[in-house]
């Protein structure tokens, strides 16, 4: 009898949460304030930035249009496992990445010490672009929810492609396969 009434309970429990999620789920959807936007529009112009190479150069984003090639921004943090995987990945198939036409740069949006130790210990040779989120929008204006994320801006300036990098993401599976494949 207790189990039946415990069972009772917890079902009418679930019942009201499921209600409770559905309400919420609905006025967020009417309410704009409540939704998140989640990466930059595809084909729109990509926002400007300024921030400072590993070697102490200023940059902003025309330092990457107007070239033969794409710029795929990675937005990395030290303290991201996620990040060093992806990161040991593209050493893995750089050349590949750049035959397709498309040049890499890591954003680091943390600690610069942090970074550094990070590219040391990982033998990074790509650009390295230091963002640190606390004192850079450049993170804010990409609209990146977290790390790995990439921006791929192409040679005008417009937004190509998007996305969380990780293997289970579509969009990144996709690039993945292209890199991987390329001759």
């Amino acid at each position: 009898m207790e189990l039946y009434i415990i069972t009772g309970f917890f079902g009418m429990l679930t019942i009201f949460n499921t209600f409770m999620i559905l309400a919420i789920v609905k006025q967020a959807g009417k309410n704009d304030n409540l939704k998140i936007t989640r990466f930059l529009p595809l084909g729109e112009p990509a926002p400007d930035f300024s921030a400072r190479t590993i070697t102490g150069e200023e940059v902003n984003l025309a330092n990457y249009i107007g070239r033969d090639i794409a710029t795929l921004f990675l937005f990395i943090s030290p303290n991201c496992g996620n990040c060093k995987t992806i990161i040991d990945q593209l050493e893995t198939y750089k050349n590949n990445v750049f035959n397709s036409g498309i040049d890499i740069v890591l954003v680091s949006v943390g600690n610069e010490e942090a970074t550094k130790k990070l590219l040391v210990e990982n033998g990074v040779s790509f650009p390295v672009i230091f963002a640190p989120q606390s004192i850079n929008s450049f993170k804010k204006d990409y609209k990146i929810p977290g790390t790995p994320s990439f921006c791929i801006v192409d040679t005008n300036s417009k937004v190509f492609a998007t996305g969380l990098a990780h293997e289970r993401v579509k969009e990144w599976q996709n690039l993945s396969e292209i890199w991987n494949v390329t001759t």
